[in-house]
């Protein structure tokens, strides 16, 4: 039984009990309100809601910056009756844009009746919905946000079973789609995830993670407030122009929590050790668990984030690794603030006939670490199946399938809803296993490729690359491509550079680091911008996205990648030679 029926319930509650810990927002200047001015703000804006036709189970689109206007509407569809369905925040949408194509598709896949956008982005947002001929009616978002309390009480009692957010999950292998989630998904998410992780009434959570994607939303946002925390939201966008930011407001929030992905703590540790002066007037002290997941987390990288930021006060083992997707709401495994990563060596030889073996020495050679991302929530089950269903023993790798509270059971794609689970669990399509009390993920079944008889991982490559320190690098890549007639699949590695000078010397430093670790030739390297390809809402890189670009000579034109100098006995690619 959850300690609160709804995420409002607990919100409303708080409020109640006059709680002066803040919801704020630092966009576009800092707003701090105390829950009982909070919710009167939701109050207000869901009667609004009301009062401008929504209805029970109607489905509202929110075009979710990180706003004051935002938080409150967030939680004002849920008090108003409606369904959420989170939009990319945009101050605008550009005709013919990746962001406009995928508010087209996510408005239209929901079938949302109302969208809330801000003044900026009102016209564009129209101009979508007429174009497609959708019912969807466009609104601006300060309208339905203005100060002052409600002048009647409309706060809507749904059933447990009722859907309360549309989650669009644009994954690594595949098109966008919709997953259903009930209020008794989100409610059992976010108390789980409360309790594993500590945050109370005496937590203080700041983050800057869209609040279209679940780990923003939902591991940010909504346990904030459901666990009576204080919050207060940085815009994705400050954290692109400057990452080091994401410190300092940790530091000037006295944060004890927050949460990124994990090229994000890679990105701020490579910054702060090159520019150590700024971290000066910084503390860390206080912060208990920042959250690590969406996409493989490294050993190194948590090692070298908790050594780079020890000198603010940053104790040992804050970095908190976890596991989940949006299928499962969120969080399906993660382990308790303040306690040690498990990371373990296992034997590669091993995990290509399928299990894991762990191998006493990590420095032995034909080994691959791995993070433990801890044990699973309590009302969230796992078991991990072979390719051809069957239930796996403890210590086999197959895929993971999880089930219980918080699994959707309806996916919404090409504009039917389907149901999600088989046999009471939902597919994610990530290799792993649970050993010891540990949840270990090898990648994802569609990236895993087999060279020289050994099951690699994209990630495995990445690793390999990064441990050697390519000059200039601050983004590797690695990506299986098998061209037209050739007999197996070859890697293709790409860096993001702080300076293109350094990009001969990086790429052969990155194929002369796959040669030595695992015998592998490297079938091109190419250099790029930091950020320049494509991800997904969780901050995977989209691998099978990059490589169609390779196989169809697409790469310039849609990320502005660079070649480098050939790998020895390889013909130039299409790309090189188009």
């Amino acid at each position: 039984m959850t300690r609160h029926r709804t995420v409002v319930d607990a919100i409303r509650q708080h409020a109640l009990d006059g709680s002066q810990r803040t919801v704020g927002s630092l966009e576009p200047e800092l707003i701090d309100l105390p829950y009982p001015a909070y919710w009167s703000r939701v109050s207000r804006c869901a009667q609004e809601l009301r009062s401008r036709g929504v209805r029970p189970n109607d489905r509202v689109a929110v075009s979710m910056s990180t706003s004051m206007d935002v938080l409150i509407a967030t939680v004002a569809v849920w008090a108003a009756g409606g369904v959420l369905v989170p939009l990319p925040g945009a101050s605008r949408l550009r005709p013919g844009s990746i962001s406009c194509q995928r508010a087209a598709t996510v408005l239209a896949l929901s079938g949302a009746r109302w969208c809330l956008t801000p003044e900026s982005a009102l016209a564009s947002y129209s101009d979508v919905v007429r174009e497609a001929d959708m019912p969807a009616v466009v609104l601006p978002l300060p309208e339905f946000t203005m100060d002052g309390p409600p002048t009647s009480s409309v706060l809507v009692e749904p059933s447990l079973n009722d859907p309360a957010l549309i989650q669009f999950s644009s994954g690594s292998t595949a098109q966008p789609r919709g997953i259903v989630l009930t209020h008794r998904n989100v409610v059992t998410q976010v108390d789980d995830l409360t309790a594993r992780l500590g945050l109370d009434g005496h937590a203080r959570g700041m983050g800057w993670l869209p609040l279209s994607h679940d780990m923003g939303l939902i591991g940010c946002f909504l346990s904030c407030l459901y666990g009576g925390s204080a919050w207060r939201a940085m815009a994705p966008r400050s954290f692109v122009v400057n990452p080091l930011r994401w410190i300092e407001e940790l530091s000037a929030f006295g944060a004890t929590h927050t949460a990124g992905p994990t090229f994000g703590y890679a990105l701020v540790t490579r910054l702060a050790e090159q520019n150590p002066d700024l971290l000066a007037s910084w503390d860390l002290s206080v912060l208990e668990s920042a959250s690590i997941g969406g996409e493989h987390i490294a050993p190194e990288i948590c090692e070298q984030f908790e050594r780079v930021f020890a000198q603010l006060g940053l104790r040992r083992h804050v970095l908190n690794p976890g596991y989940g997707l949006a299928e499962n709401t969120l969080g399906v495994a993660a382990k308790v603030p303040l306690t040690p990563t498990t990371v373990r060596a296992f034997s590669r030889s091993a995990l290509t006939a399928g299990r894991l073996s762990p191998v006493g020495d990590d420095t032995a050679e034909d080994h691959l670490a791995l993070v433990g991302h801890g044990a699973t929530f309590p009302r969230t089950t796992v078991r991990v199946v072979s390719t051809d269903g069957a239930v796996l023993s403890e210590g086999e790798v197959g895929e993971i399938q999880v089930g219980g509270q918080s699994a959707t059971s309806t996916i919404i794609d090409a504009h039917r809803e389907r149901p999600a689970q088989q046999d009471g669990f939902v597919p994610t399509g990530d290799l792993g296993s649970l050993l010891d009390g540990q949840l270990y993920v090898v990648g994802r079944l569609k990236e895993i490729f087999k060279f020289g008889g050994q099951t690699f991982a994209p990630t495995d490559l990445e690793a390999a690359i990064r441990a050697v320190d390519p000059p200039g690098v601050m983004e590797v890549v690695a990506v299986a491509v098998r061209p037209d007639g050739a007999a197996t699949e070859e890697p293709i590695v790409f860096l993001g550079l702080s300076t293109p000078e350094t990009a001969e010397a990086a790429a052969e430093t990155a194929r002369l680091a796959l040669l030595r670790e695992f015998q592998m030739p490297v079938r091109e390297v190419f250099t790029a911008e930091p950020g320049a390809l494509p991800r997904t809402t969780s901050g995977k890189y989209q691998r099978t996205q990059i490589a169609a670009a390779y196989l169809d000579g697409t790469l310039r034109e849609l990320y502005g990648v660079r070649p480098t100098g050939r790998a020895e006995g390889r013909e130039e690619s299409q790309w090189t030679s188009a």
